[in-house]
């Protein structure tokens, strides 16, 4: 089986780099969301940069953002091809597909929110020199790294799932950025309104003041392990060969 998800990555990363305007456009395009958080926000904050809580934003942000213009290739982008009915015909079993189509979009995320960790670093020491390198805190990196994957893992399992259903590249783009950003700003529209109110304000600083952030990241981390399962579940059992053909 490891050889057959060699074979899907292998075909996917060439894939998707001949594809949409050829290898030096995707490149740019992944790049661009990259840049704000690995160069702007380092450059404005210089060496507070590596305490603040934009490092963990950003290994949230960049592999949901890069997730979200690769997985949607993954089924979708076959049948738009009228390539899936041959894909299914392989000897390739549904789960080795589904598992190798996963592992190039997690993969490109991840290393993609590396590479801006790093030049994140480089940027804020640069901008902010005084004859000493400055390192991020342990928790913020370990923290930062670890996001980064269960968040990419998510945004790919729910991503692969959405392209199953979806009939063109652009419908599953479209659905799967609803489905990601919504709850985000929701909860953001939330937060703002909630926090306007000054009494409530209050109380909800204090019980976040009284939170261990260790133990905050583990209840995050957990979460959102359960869920990429559950939605990697029902993925499989969708990917069905006689199904898909069918759809």
């Amino acid at each position: 089986m490891t050889d057959d998800v060699k074979t899907v990555v292998w075909k996917e990363r060439r894939l998707l780099f001949s594809q949409r305007g050829g290898r030096t456009q995707l490149i740019l395009t992944l790049l661009v969301p990259a840049a704000l958080f690995a160069v702007v926000m380092p450059w404005q904050e210089g060496r507070g940069y590596f305490d603040s809580p934009v490092v963990i934003m950003a290994g949230i942000f960049i592999p949901m953002l890069i997730v979200m213009l690769t997985i949607p290739e993954s089924i979708a982008g076959e049948r738009e091809r009228h390539t899936l009915e041959t894909l299914l015909a392989s000897r390739l079993s549904g789960r080795t597909i589904l598992f190798g189509k996963l592992i190039v979009s997690i993969g490109l995320a991840l290393f993609i929110s590396l590479v801006a960790f790093i030049v994140g670093f480089a940027v804020a020491n640069v901008t902010d020199w005084t004859g000493q390198l400055v390192f991020y805190s342990p928790m913020i990196a370990v923290a930062s790294i670890t996001l980064s994957f269960l968040v990419a893992s998510l945004s790919a399992s729910a991503g692969v799932l959405i392209s199953l259903k979806a009939t063109t590249v652009r419908e599953a783009q479209q659905k799967l950025m609803a489905a990601v950003m919504f709850p985000v700003l929701l909860l953001g529209i939330a937060g703002t309104f909630v926090l306007t109110i000054e009494a409530v304000r209050d109380q909800i600083m204090g019980i976040i003041d009284r939170i261990d952030p260790i133990v905050l990241f583990l209840v995050i981390a957990v979460v959102l392990i359960v869920t990429c399962y559950f939605l990697i579940r029902a993925a499989m059992k969708r990917f069905q060969r006689a199904r898909l053909t069918l759809d």
